[in-house]
Order: structure tokens, then sequence, then C-alpha cells
């Protein structure tokens, strides 16, 4: 069985924005593609992903967009988490992805901003799920 990951929209944002192929990120979302694993994520966190990366200021294309999302839609499932109170997270706006990770054993949630969740074996950076995913193969 694949294993769910959870990936935050500031990964998705540093792949695109990357020209490095084996950095961390990249990795991360080229792996999505190949089935590695099977994304998570909620109908909110997916209109989410679709407002950031249409920002002007990241300046990706329609179709650089229609393709990272329809991935994540392809290798993923999208789940109805029920809420948490975030009023002990750093931004109570991620509180949606906290949501979503909680509601699947054994999921993980990655991100580059670790300080921005709590402490747990399975709230990971990019660098650190490679890690764990690649003693699974």
């Amino acid at each position: 069985m694949r294993p769910f990951v959870l990936i935050d929209t500031n990964v998705i944002v540093a792949a695109m924005l990357s020209s490095n192929p084996d950095s961390p990120v990249r990795i991360v979302m080229d792996w999505l593609s190949e089935g590695v694993f099977e994304a998570i994520y909620s109908k909110e966190m997916f209109d989410e992903y679709a407002k950031v990366l249409h920002r002007k200021k990241f300046s990706f294309s329609e179709e650089d967009i229609a393709v990272a999302l329809d991935n994540i839609q392809r290798n993923g499932m999208e789940l109805t988490p029920e809420k948490i109170d975030a009023s002990g997270l750093p931004d109570p706006k991620d509180a949606l992805f906290l949501e979503v990770s909680l509601s699947v054993d054994g999921s993980f949630l990655v991100t580059g901003n670790l300080k921005h969740f709590p402490v747990s074996p399975r709230i990971v950076s990019p660098r650190e799920l490679i890690g764990i995913l690649s003693g699974r193969f």
C-alpha cells in the first residue's frame, strides 16, 4: 500500500520555482506523479493550492498550474476532515492542513514551514520525507 502524504502549498510553489531537478521539493512532486505515494487533500486545501499558484508574483503559466493541480487530483484522494481547534498554531490558516493529515492514520504532512506545526514524526520536511520513503523501496 502506498503511503499517504499531505503536501503543504509551500512545497508545491517551491517545486515549481526550482530549476534544480534534484531539489527535495522537486523530488517530492516527481514522486507524486510517479505514484510513490498518494496525496491527501480537502476541497478547501485544493482551492488554496489553486489560489496561491495563480498569484501574479509567481507568474506560473496556466499550463504549469493545470499540470500541478491535475497531478494532485490524479494521484490523490480528497477527504472531508473533522475541524480542529487551531488556537495553538502559529498560523491558524494551517489548521486545514493539519486536519486532513490527522484524518489518515500513518500519513505524513510535508512542509517547508515546520515551525508552523506541532512537533511530530509525521510532520516532515521534503528532505525528511525522501529519507523516510526511500527506506520503503
